[in-house]
């Protein structure tokens, strides 16, 4: 067994000389992000087919700059991810406002203010679900001039590419480098479900001009 050593910490040390230190103080979690900053490297220097795996809330944070850089940097061949990062990358892309928060926040307080909370992050209301639906629903109106099927790879390139102005955009970067961006859950997020609505507004307008408004007794 290895002993745990006692390390001091200097004025000019850098990120590599703090990481090294972590493998000798080891303790609770300084051993895990060593050991993390291990498989990083021997991936990056060892295979040709690299995955990075994150879910959506961390988006919601400062961290959305570091993993659009991971993907513009060529770090990755594939992200996989859930919705939760596509609204909030495009929610974020056009302005929306997030800020630093409490875990112990009253959310009702926050609702009535027009925040809704992730963990210790405020999102405004009017800047989450409407920016992200109004966005979709032109997207689809888009692509589907073009054609009727798209895997949602693709339309995340689309996205991707009317984001790419903003540095720090994950789908801009996925878009620029042509990175595939996997949602397994594609539906289960604001994005998703303005997909789905977008069409059901569609084949419900497509249904008025062919059949006229529904009878009373239908309803």
């Amino acid at each position: 067994m290895e002993r745990v050593v006692d390390r001091r910490v200097w004025i000019s040390m850098s990120v590599r000389d703090l990481i090294e230190l972590y493998r000798d103080i080891h303790g609770f979690m300084a051993g895990h992000l060593y050991r993390g900053y291990e498989l990083l490297v021997e991936m990056i220097s060892r295979s040709d087919l690299r995955f990075l795996s994150f879910t959506g809330n961390l988006v919601s944070t400062g961290l959305r700059g570091v993993l659009a850089q991971l993907v513009d940097e060529g770090f990755f061949d594939v992200v996989v991810t859930t919705c939760g990062t596509i609204d909030h990358d495009i929610a974020r892309s056009l302005g929306g406002g997030y800020y630093k928060g409490f875990f112990e926040s009253d959310d009702e307080d926050l609702y009535r203010r027009g925040f809704h909370r992730l963990g210790n992050i405020y999102i405004e209301l009017k800047d989450y679900v409407p920016v992200v639906e109004r966005f979709t629903h032109k997207l689809v109106g888009e692509l589907v001039s073009l054609k009727r099927e798209w895997p949602v790879y693709e339309i995340l390139w689309r996205a991707g590419e009317k984001l790419s102005g903003d540095p720090n955009s994950i789908l801009g970067a996925a878009f620029k480098k042509k990175i595939p961006i996997v949602v397994p859950g594609i539906v289960d997020g604001a994005f998703g479900t303005a997909l789905y609505t977008r069409q059901n507004l569609r084949d419900k307008d497509r249904s008025f001009r062919r059949h006229g408004p529904p009878r009373r007794e239908d309803l």
